[in-house]
């Protein structure tokens, strides 16, 4: 692995299975849990909404600091990041308990600002549980320059040592006149 920009995600270079994932987590689990994400507008701003279901036989506790999600763009011409592919994580290391986020990214003399908001996040709960098939929606709302992204949620995975689930990817796409926060 290389860190090329400290602090800053990693580029992994070489990837090793090792096995799979161990189910236990303590008191949550991932087993029955599906995250579904579908793109929205609210208010002229363009966003996401993440659905969370328990699938399974039992009741099961959700903790929102376990729904992560990230969202990642085409590749930003010089811009330093970990990323030597064709694209680009501007939003990462987000988690549904946290109200909202930004993130920059400076390139070419420009500086690219991204950010989210969770809808209504002070009625949703730091942990909750979900009866056998009953969902929670989680509204997530972006503030982007121009450009195509794709959006994905995940749940569980600890520190990456147990296991997770992942959300669908998301297109999300904003025309020029769309665009957010985008600064000289």
């Amino acid at each position: 692995m290389k860190q090329p920009i400290n602090p800053g995600d990693g580029l992994i270079r070489r990837l090793n299975i090792l096995g799979p994932a161990t189910s236990e987590q303590g008191w949550s689990t991932v087993e029955g849990i599906t995250l579904g994400a579908q793109p929205l507008a609210i208010k002229g701003s363009l966003g996401v909404e993440l659905t969370v279901t328990n699938k399974g036989d039992t009741p099961v506790r959700i903790d929102s600091s376990q729904i992560g999600f990230a969202l990642l763009s085409s590749r930003i011409e010089d811009a330093q990041t970990p990323s030597d592919g064709p694209s680009t994580a501007v939003i990462t290391r987000a988690n549904v308990a946290l109200a909202n986020g930004s993130w920059q990214i400076g390139a070419g003399g420009k500086i690219h600002s991204y950010s989210y908001l969770i809808v209504d996040h002070a009625g949703f709960p730091q942990t909750f549980e979900l009866a056998p098939n009953e969902s929670r929606k989680i509204q997530i709302v972006f503030e982007l320059p121009a450009g195509h992204y794709q959006f994905f949620a995940g749940y569980g995975g600890g520190v990456l040592e147990y296991k997770s689930i992942i959300s669908n990817p998301v297109s999300l796409d904003l025309a020029k006149d769309q665009a957010f926060a985008e600064t000289e």
